[in-house]
């Protein structure tokens, strides 16, 4: 059977698996979303406010 004979008569399947490989790296992009972009502010966050403590630390010594 050659490639040419295997995609048609598997079509279902095939699109039923496409369809279930998409539905995966969706719900794994969207975890990663969730989980990165809370830790992505918080590290800005952190930054800048290193940025305006470290000068106070100096200052108060």
């Amino acid at each position: 059977m050659t490639l040419f004979d295997y995609l048609p008569a598997n079509r279902p399947q095939l699109l039923q698996l496409t369809l279930q490989h998409a539905w995966l790296v969706s719900l794994a992009v969207g975890c990663a979303i969730i989980a990165g972009v809370p830790i992505g502010v918080a590290d800005l966050l952190l930054q800048l406010l290193q940025r305006v403590l470290t000068p106070k630390g100096v200052q108060q010594t």
